[in-house]
């Protein structure tokens, strides 16, 4: 709609940036991933919005900053899963939305699993 200011939506876990490409139809997508590799591979592809950081700690983002945040297939990799979580509420506006998935069966799981 004319007039709205875009959504600012937090992918975290980005790797390599795929789901922030598609986020852009949404909204100004920030990438967060605790991998430097994976940032890199982000600026190589022209997506500059990111920062290094472990979701499970203080992250550099004000309170209430997000309108969407999406975890995809993160949260089993994830040590202090509740930690994590927390922090995800902390920096996601209220009465948002939160996207989250995990693999939901053995079978879907790969090695990194």
């Amino acid at each position: 709609m004319q007039g709205e200011r875009p959504a600012r939506i937090l992918d975290v876990g980005c790797g390599t940036g795929s789901m922030l490409e598609r986020w852009e139809a949404f909204g100004k997508p920030v990438g967060l991933d605790h991998s430097i590799e994976a940032l890199g591979f982000c600026r190589r592809r022209g997506l500059e919005t990111v920062c290094l950081a472990d979701p499970a700690e203080t992250l550099p983002f004000r309170d209430e900053s997000f309108e969407v945040i999406s975890l995809l297939d993160l949260l089993e990799h994830v040590n202090e899963d509740l930690a994590t979580l927390r922090e995800l509420r902390r920096v996601l506006m209220p009465d948002r939305c939160l996207v989250i998935s995990v693999p939901a069966y053995r079978g879907l799981w790969s090695s990194w699993d």
